[in-house]
């Protein structure tokens, strides 16, 4: 939702920032203290366009090193087919993305299968491709093919079968000022040449995001470092909730503390640049990470833009809607008081 003080709808401008939910029976919650806020003067458009082409394909490899092996496979089949697009004159692919699913790909540097020991032996290669020209990507798709039967050893078959070339469409979203959009009603057997026009507010009257007038929490005298007395290192999963989802290229991430007095412990360790660092590895180089307090149900709202490779229909992450982001944060390892910790360990 990016900031919870000004979540933007038709009518009104949502301030969530004091949100608070409570069981109400069985199967039953209560969400109250919603408020509503002048409605700002511009309009949210979503807009779609074609910008050429994409492809995909994927493998499963099994044996020892499987993850080494889908690498240098997806390395192989990106030399050869480049060295041909050359040759027929196509240029290079706009973008490439190889995953390999199984050796968590999705967590970066943060993944725990560096170790030969703890290489999987089963794991799925997923590459995929962009080009401004289908015929580039039936031409990997061709060259795709022989990878199951003539290079890695342990290929066992494809996951999709043979690849085919899709359209690539991209969404762009923007704010367009009310006051330039002619609003009109048509009723009955009426057109759109003699619908009546509407006149409508379009000044809106949003003045700034209640985001702005929350008092922080204070600050924690200190902050624990090391093991020590009464203090271990722990998971984030152990301290708080954690749910994710994407709005185009930009992805939502909220984290929940599991009891009202943790907040202000987790509050102080992950910051905003404890969360950029984290995830370093899908923030393209202009991204950013702003956080947002929702004090009503003592949780923070991380807003990471640019962190999709441009987001749902245009990239080729598997990952592409942010859905497994809570789950690289909550396995954030931190120091903590034992006091805080919680059995509780949900998901």
């Amino acid at each position: 939702m990016g900031d919870p003080g000004a979540y933007l709808v038709p009518d009104v401008a949502c301030d969530l920032t004091q949100v608070t939910i409570e069981q109400a029976g069985d199967d039953r919650v209560r969400v109250s203290s919603v408020r509503g806020l002048p409605p700002t003067s511009t309009y949210k458009v979503t807009a779609t366009y074609v910008d050429g082409w994409r492809n995909e394909a994927a493998l499963v490899i099994a044996g020892q090193q499987a993850g080494l092996k889908a690498r240098a496979t997806a390395d192989a089949l990106f030399e050869r087919t480049r060295r041909m697009l050359a040759k027929r004159g196509l240029g290079d692919y706009s973008e490439t993305m190889v995953e390999v699913l199984g050796d968590e790909a999705q967590y970066g540097d943060a993944n725990r299968t560096t170790p030969l020991d703890d290489c999987p032996r089963e794991v799925v290669l997923k590459i995929s491709a962009k080009h401004p020209e289908r015929a580039a990507l039936e031409l990997f798709a061709r060259e795709f093919a022989p990878a199951a039967t003539s290079m890695s050893p342990g290929t066992m078959s494809f996951v999709g079968g043979r690849p085919s070339p899709s359209p690539l469409v991209r969404v762009y979203n923007f704010l367009l000022p009310k006051g330039e959009v002619q609003c009109l009603l048509a009723t009955g057997e009426q057109t759109i040449d003699d619908a009546t026009p509407l006149a409508l507010e379009t000044t809106g009257g949003f003045v700034q995001s209640a985001s702005v007038a929350l008092e922080p929490p204070p600050p924690l005298e200190t902050t624990p470092t090391a093991d020590g007395p009464g203090v271990r290192q722990v998971r984030l999963i152990e301290l708080c909730y954690g749910r994710s989802g994407d709005k185009g290229d930009t992805a939502n991430i909220g984290l929940i503390a599991r009891r009202a007095e943790i907040l202000p412990f987790v509050r102080a360790v992950v910051t905003e640049e404890v969360v950029r660092a984290h995830f370093a590895h899908a923030l393209s180089p202009a991204g950013t990470v702003t956080r947002y307090d929702v004090p009503g149900i003592h949780a923070m709202n991380f807003v990471l833009t640019g962190a999709l490779g441009g987001g749902g229909t245009s990239s080729l992450r598997t990952d592409c809607l942010a859905k497994a982001f809570a789950q690289q944060l909550l396995a954030m390892e931190v120091m903590a008081p034992v006091e805080l910790l919680s059995s509780d360990t949900d998901s």
